[in-house]
């Protein structure tokens, strides 16, 4: 049995999480979280360890934690007797964090009952995160503990080695897609549909998307944008779409369920996406709903950001263009737009590639020997 410990697991966005509890070690994993409700844990072995409150005495605590293991934040008292129960019972043999800061608060009980630890970082936890010394000096607890590091490209690896992670612990395994559930017929594509998936927040740069889609309708005015996502940009990518005086163009589903989003990616032709270094230094590491959108045999417009040209091969499965680009990505766009035959020739170049290198089952597969060594934990 596996443990996979993870903020919380009914984040909309955050699929990759659930798809690791199902997948790594399908029927034998348990799962620790410390938000939501745990609505996608049904017949799911877990436990929620709940927020520890600002008595004096907890302060106490986390001073010695912090003196400690690093980390202020580490599982102890009560709640580490309620894990230590936990993992007992299911026979844990291994544990999973998602996200550094998670794997900072099991590294006391991953050492006490001698549990190997893996822990993978997605992004901001990495790239914003890090700047903070605290979280520097945990970092640091957490490579001497740890057994290993995932993350999801290879441009990533060196986020990680610039943080303090030893190298030889790391692996790159990029987040896998389950393919099939993308499958769609080419006659159902909408050759005039443009589709956007993301949060609306400063690195996804949603707006610049907008103000390049603008510009795509001069010359193509029959083009559409379905944006799906929720954020705090939301209301000023309103604005920005009333000022264009593009709202008949330009739909915002807003946040909805992932069956919805592969639903528009079966229809829809072309998926865009405009990341960016934010302004505090967060970024992509690889960028899963470009998979997504390859799986469903969609064209790609993209920027080059970070772990996006080893998803994304240029001129083949899509374009990729500069942070800011707007006028790049424009153009590429309505290329795409105009030409039929090589969005159907990307998009089937996007879901071969989707399948011989991301299929979701052989992803998990290599976390699963990582996380054991080819144990046969469980069997």
């Amino acid at each position: 049995m596996i443990a996979i410990i993870t903020p919380d697991p009914d984040t909309p966005a955050e699929t990759f999480v659930r798809q690791h509890i199902r997948l790594i070690h399908p029927n034998k994993t348990c799962v620790v979280y410390f938000d939501g409700n745990g609505e996608s844990l049904v017949n799911i072995p877990s436990i929620k360890i709940k927020t520890k409150s600002n008595t004096f005495f907890e302060k106490f605590k986390r001073l010695r934690n912090l003196l400690f293991w690093g980390y202020s934040g580490v599982i102890d008292g009560k709640n580490y007797n309620l894990l230590k129960t936990f993992f007992e019972r299911h026979r844990v043999q291994a544990v999973f964090a998602e996200f550094g800061p998670t794997g900072c608060a099991v590294i006391k009980i991953c050492k006490e009952l001698k549990l190997p630890l893996v822990v993978n970082f997605h992004g901001h936890d990495a790239t914003v995160m890090a700047k903070r010394r605290l979280i520097q000096r945990a970092y640091r607890f957490l490579d001497r503990n740890a057994e290993a590091f995932v993350c999801g490209s290879q441009h990533f690896k060196k986020v990680l080695q610039s943080i303090g992670l030893s190298e030889k612990k790391i692996h790159v395994v990029p987040c896998g897609i389950e393919t099939k559930s993308f499958d769609g017929s080419e006659t159902d594509k909408d050759g005039n549909l443009i589709l956007a998936v993301g949060r609306f927040v400063e690195k996804k740069a949603p707006h610049l998307t907008i103000r390049a889609f603008a510009k795509v309708l001069k010359s193509c005015p029959n083009a559409r944008l379905e944006m799906i996502g929720y954020g705090r940009l939301l209301e000023s990518c309103k604005e920005l779409i009333e000022t264009y005086k593009i709202e008949e163009s330009v739909t915002i589903h807003g946040l909805k369920p992932h069956e919805f989003v592969k639903n528009r990616m079966k229809k829809a032709s072309i998926f865009v996406q405009h990341s960016i270094t934010a302004s505090n230094g967060d970024t992509e590491s690889q960028g899963v709903s470009l998979l997504e959108a390859m799986a469903a045999g969609m064209a790609l417009v993209v920027t080059n950001h970070n772990g996006f040209k080893e998803t994304v091969l240029d001129g083949e499965t899509g374009f990729l263009v500069p942070e800011y680009g707007v006028e790049k990505m424009a153009e590429k766009m309505t290329l795409l737009l105009k030409d039929s035959s090589l969005r159907k020739k990307m998009g089937e170049k996007g879901k071969f590639r989707v399948h011989k290198a991301f299929e979701a089952k052989d992803k998990n597969h290599e976390l699963y020997q990582i996380l054991t060594k080819d144990k046969a934990y469980g069997k």
